[in-house]
């Protein structure tokens, strides 16, 4: 089933099979897709302001994480391990990206942090909550390698 506009997301509008004319001509199939798209409900000036305030308390807590990496010196594996762990309660250090996580770490920029990540096998969009077990694990000995551990 392609996407069924019950779910809003698009409505097929036509679908045309073009015959073979010569042995050895496949058949060719046209799908056109048209998009359907779903309004935002609106917002009251209390909700806009109450969804300002959510997403400025997140964006403080994700940097005060990224601090907390920065400042770590030699302990930077208890200290990332320490922010995992409380990103399975808390929905702000949950959403940030992995990547941004490994580049706070003194040293480390956009290069270094995705050859780190392939190394792992964790993807470049992966959000922290998402990571599994074992991610979770290789990332925190990574980092407590890096130190001499």
């Amino acid at each position: 089933m392609i996407n069924s506009p019950e779910r809003g997301l698009a409505r097929v509008t036509q679908i045309a099979r073009f015959a073979a004319t010569r042995p050895g001509d496949v058949y060719v199939r046209l799908l056109l897709v048209e998009r359907t798209r779903v309004a935002l409900p609106p917002l009251t000036p209390e909700q806009r302001a109450a969804a300002l305030l959510r997403a400025t308390e997140a964006r403080r807590i994700r940097a005060g994480a990224r601090d907390e990496v920065r400042l770590a010196g030699a302990h930077t594996a208890e200290v990332l391990a320490g922010i995992i762990a409380r990103s399975e309660n808390d929905e702000a250090l949950g959403k940030m990206r992995v990547a941004a996580l490994i580049e706070a770490v003194p040293g480390i920029g956009k290069v270094r942090a995705a050859a780190t990540m392939k190394k792992l096998g964790i993807s470049p969009s992966r959000r922290v909550r998402g990571l599994g077990t074992h991610q979770r694990e290789a990332l925190t000995r990574e980092f407590a390698a890096a130190r001499g551990d």
